[in-house]
């Protein structure tokens, strides 16, 4: 018994490989999802081609004036960055020449079908481990990375999903204060927040009902652009969440837990000394 619980166990530091086997653990005989796919340029960045010269050079010489520093504290009110929000977010300063909008719509609604089914797979819970999760990133083709997704299915074959969410905030002390206000507010108290490397990742670990599932989706967005609004409308197209497990490429930062969240109406009547 002492063996199974700390198998259970989550706690702060532990990469999300480990995260995964953990809630696999606490659901004996279910069946989790997975899926693996090459990490490749974002949608965002293939739109720079398109953006006005004369908007760049303003940009430009903005943040050569005023200094990157002083840009950031202004918290989006001018892209942040130079290599990750001039694109489609700058659309509303009429960055895009109307004869380059079509192509950039393309970008933008672009989304990779059929991705789920080509490369998803299955586990039952008894099945996930580190090791066996360590052996499939072993196996994966360069520039390859597991990734875990929300849907899960009981013994009963009753098909639920775990809340799981892609926030778009730098990962430091301020905005995890702010991540655990919002997920409060959404009623998910017992979790997992998670340092993806340049955001927060977060893993619910009580299940929710497919209908609950888009609920929560849906409230996520209303606090876009604090979470990744982009993410939610592709997981809604696709039916599913996913998140990344292991590094490739550009991502290269192993996912790993920067806080454990602890419902404490769960705690209610037990001895915690």
């Amino acid at each position: 018994m002492i063996a199974d619980q700390a198998q259970c166990e989550i706690s702060t530091g532990m990469s999300a490989i480990d995260l995964v086997s953990a809630i696999a653990a606490r659901h004996p005989g279910w069946t989790f999802t997975f899926v693996t796919f090459e990490v490749e340029p974002g949608s965002m960045e293939a739109i720079r081609p398109h953006i006005n010269p004369e908007f760049l050079d303003s940009l430009n010489s903005l943040w050569d004036r005023v200094g990157n520093d002083t840009i950031r504290g202004l918290g989006g009110i001018v892209p942040r960055d130079r290599n990750w929000e001039v694109g489609w977010n700058s659309i509303l300063a009429q960055s895009i020449d109307e004869r380059s909008f079509a192509a950039s719509i393309d970008i933008v609604l672009r989304h990779e079908e059929g991705r789920q089914a080509i490369r998803g797979f299955e586990m039952e819970s008894g099945q996930i481990t580190p090791s066996s999760m360590a052996r499939i990133v072993e196996s994966l083709p360069r520039n390859h990375v597991l990734a875990f997704c929300s849907l899960c299915k009981t013994p009963d074959h009753e098909i639920l999903h775990l809340p799981m969410m892609d926030f778009r905030c730098a990962p430091n002390p301020y905005f995890q204060s702010l991540v655990r206000i919002c997920l409060d507010r959404l009623g998910q108290r017992d979790g997992a927040i998670v340092k993806s490397g340049r955001s927060y990742h977060f893993y619910g670990l009580k299940p929710l009902g497919v209908g609950a599932w888009r609920e929560f989706m849906a409230r996520c967005l209303l606090l876009a652009p604090l979470t990744d609004a982009r993410y939610i409308a592709h997981r809604l197209v696709e039916g599913l969440c996913v998140l990344r497990l292991s590094v490739a490429g550009s991502k290269s930062a192993t996912p790993t837990i920067d806080c454990v969240l602890t419902d404490t109406a769960d705690l209610a009547g037990k001895n915690l000394a």
